[in-house]
């Protein structure tokens, strides 16, 4: 400014000195001159220092929404004044003066005056107008209402057996392993939301679902009373036009005392050795496999089966070696006789010592690879955390990510298989955030070892059967059951074919969930390799600046603030502007 006073002075002596026409001349341009380039360097300080001021009063009113409850309107204007006031907002010349807070009904309106002392534009002074400015005022106002957005939040997360492995310490203190590091993570989420977001806005502002996965997906549903949308046939059936997709494929049409392929029923399997069906289920034929179709019995491929993982033969290479075969022949004639669960009745089938499993978790039988039961969206905080601190990590299958991308769009849906989430004939159906929280540790991973020489199935059993075997071609034409399509280990012995047929599940399942209104946040956590972490940035959906809502986690502790970011993405939804 001292600078600016000493201009001042020269062109107002400049101004009286008659020694000669040329300094007239100079005079007359020069103040001009000055306020068109100085005064673009006013205008352009006072429209970042409003820029700044209006994000800073923003965050001062999203601030006092999620921690003012219980405030007066001169505290709440205190508290906004504190926040606003520690962010860097302009400088020595700018100063805001005065704050204000009214509270509504449903939140709050904030408003802040400011003012900029400008540098050339007071050289208008000299003008032939004679109109110097001084200063420029700034007003800012924002209103915040609190729970005008709510939330259904689907948390999806790997469950397999790799998430044992360490992650580093976890802000919570529990341990050292993946697992302790999601539930930690997970944990604080859930808890913060909850206690923002119901506070905030009132009851059921937030919903919350968890949806454990690895080779497949428990649908927290009881073989005693099945709901409609399972296929729960007691029969084995011929007729292929008007039955789902059974399992027929990996047993032989010999034992039925018949020459024609027959569908067995897995509810027949169950109640044929006398076990329980723990609630895992296959994924659709295809194409209901990426869409969220509500299943009919009017079209039976979109209803869900019930999964059986077939008793392996009697070997030290078998991975699921449950039942002793009681017959002979070749690796696929013994895997494929039903004549081992066909008894008169359940006490009179051989299992294997101590691989008759009942309980979680399923480490032997056709539950194998079963995870805990997913939780349907609610707002009962104990459920959700429950839920979360039962998670385990399980080594039984492999990692299949659309398995569990598929169910965490079924538990946003109004319509069956759940219907929790708010649906268009809902009030609150339009200001309704739908979002998933989709976590894999891995790569979509088919198989322990789709290539073994020993295991004649050449990889594990999941929610999309095994891949492909050396007998499919047993019968000509037969390709049902098999849900994952283009993938024959005769003709592609190579486990890579099969990867890239998850992930093309994956990023299919990705774009229609994206369209069909999902907000996808996705995180790889631990060491990933880069194809995957391309597949989950790709499948993730974009802020309102076009930045995928993508996370890379390397350990636990960034997997935490990576949570508490998302949190607040969520909260600023929820609180809308």
């Amino acid at each position: 400014m001292k600078m600016l006073g000493h201009l001042i002075d020269a062109c107002t002596r400049l101004g009286r000195d008659q020694r000669g026409n040329v300094f007239i001349l100079f005079a007359a341009s020069v103040i001009p001159l000055f306020l068109v380039m100085g005064g673009a360097i006013d205008l352009a300080r006072y429209a970042r220092y409003k820029v700044d001021l209006a994000n800073a009063v923003d965050a001062g009113a999203l601030a006092l929404a999620r921690q003012g409850e219980g405030l007066n309107e001169a505290q709440a204007t205190t508290f906004v004044e504190n926040y606003v006031t520690s962010f860097p907002v302009g400088d020595d010349e700018f100063a805001v003066q005065n704050f204000d807070v009214d509270i509504t009904d449903r939140g709050y309106i904030v408003t802040a005056d400011g003012a900029m002392k400008t540098i050339f534009l007071p050289l208008g002074y000299f003008a032939p107008s004679r109109q110097g400015i001084m200063s420029m005022d700034v007003d800012i106002l924002s209103e915040v209402v609190r729970g005008s957005n709510q939330v259904e939040l689907a948390l999806v997360f790997d469950n397999t057996g790799s998430m044992s492995y360490s992650a580093g310490s976890n802000p919570c203190g529990t341990g050292s392993t993946r697992m302790a590091g999601l539930k930690c993570a997970a944990t604080t989420l859930v808890e913060d939301l909850m206690d923002e977001m119901n506070e905030s806005g009132g009851e059921d502002q937030l919903k919350v679902a968890l949806v454990p996965f690895e080779g497949s997906v428990n649908v927290n549903v009881s073989s005693s009373n099945p709901p409609s949308w399972i296929e729960w046939s007691d029969e084995s059936a011929t007729d292929d036009s008007n039955q789902p997709y059974y399992t027929g494929i990996n047993f032989d049409e010999k034992d039925f005392g018949g020459s024609d392929w027959r569908k067995i029923s897995p509810r027949w399997l169950y109640e044929k050795i006398g076990i329980s069906w723990a609630g895992c289920v296959e994924m659709r034929a295809e194409p209901y496999d990426v869409l969220d179709t509500t299943p009919t019995s009017a079209i039976p491929d979109t209803l869900f089966v019930p999964m059986f993982w077939p008793d392996e033969p009697d070997s030290s290479s078998a991975w699921n070696n449950y039942l002793y075969d009681s017959v002979s022949g070749s690796w696929h004639q013994r895997q494929k006789s039903l004549t081992k669960y066909d008894k008169s009745s359940p006490s009179q089938v051989y299992w294997r010592s101590g691989r008759k499993d009942t309980t979680y978790p399923y480490s032997y039988g056709p539950n194998r690879g079963c995870p805990r039961p997913l939780t349907p969206l609610t707002s009962n905080e104990t459920t959700v955390l429950n839920a979360i601190n039962a998670m385990q990590a399980q080594g039984a299958t492999g990692t299949f990510i659309p398995v569990g991308l598929a169910w965490g769009w079924h538990v946003l849906s109004p319509g069956e298989p759940y219907t929790e989430g708010r649906g268009p004939g809902d009030e609150d159906y339009e200001k309704t955030i739908k979002a998933v929280v989709l976590l894999t540790d891995g790569e979509n991973s088919p198989s322990i070892s789709i290539t073994s020489y020993y295991n004649k199935n050449e990889a594990t059993f999941s929610a999309y059967n095994y891949p492909g075997t050396e007998a499919d071609h047993v019968v000509s034409g037969v390709h049902y059951y098999r849900r994952l399509q283009n993938v024959n280990v005769n003709s592609d012995p190579s486990e890579s074919t099969a990867k890239s047929a998850l992930d093309g599940k994956t990023s299919t399942l990705c774009s229609n969930a994206k369209d069909g209104g999902i907000r996808l946040y996705t995180i790889t956590f631990g060491s990933i390799g880069e194809s995957t972490k391309t597949l989950m940035r790709d499948c993730a959906s974009d802020d309102s600046e076009g930045n995928a809502l993508y996370f890379d986690a390397p350990n636990s502790q960034e997997l935490d603030d990576i949570f508490q970011m998302i949190g607040e993405d969520l909260s600023e939804i929820h609180l809308a502007m």
